[in-house]
């Protein structure tokens, strides 16, 4: 979804709206674009996720971003370029004992794991958008294989109950 006002608001409004569309069609995500285009400079974005989300692990080329959790729970974790898992950081809103911001610098191979039933969060991102700057690692399932995707998040949930 894309916001088209001159002067973009969101609100309860919008919140409800995205968390009732995850839950109505049945999504593991959805967005509100807050930037018209993939070529803008700042993108940002209000996103929904649920608990059943696989955030595959990327990287960004030359290209930072930072999450702002809203509502829910999360850990945000780092790999190196095996795939061993560097660093992570839970995330939840204001107030709950968690960071509730991260900046993930550029080029740092980084997923998601949600741990509530859902999470409103705010993503800001450098643009423009262009799928190359996006690199997925061979060491991270790509999604076609919900096993290995099961197998993989319980790997996360393991290290996050390590941390």
């Amino acid at each position: 979804l894309v916001a088209d006002a001159t002067i973009v608001r969101l609100g309860a409004t919008e919140s409800a709206f995205l968390k009732a569309s995850l839950r109505r069609d049945h999504l593991d995500r959805i967005r509100i674009c807050c930037h018209r285009t993939a070529n803008e400079r700042l993108h940002e974005m209000l996103m929904a996720f649920t608990k059943e989300i696989y955030v595959r692990p990327s990287r960004h080329l030359d290209k930072d971003e930072s999450l702002l959790f809203l509502e829910g729970f999360g850990t945000i974790f780092f790999f190196d370029e095996e795939g061993n898992v560097t660093d992570q950081v839970p995330l939840g809103p204001i107030g709950t004992g968690r960071s509730f911001y991260c900046r993930v610098q550029a080029n740092r191979y980084h997923s998601l794991l949600v741990e509530s039933d859902e999470v409103l969060v705010k993503e800001t991102a450098s643009g423009p958008f262009l799928r190359e700057y996006t690199q997925f690692p061979s060491w991270a399932p790509d999604g076609s294989d919900r096993s290995a995707v099961n197998a993989f998040l319980e790997t996360l949930r393991l290290a996050r109950r390590r941390e």
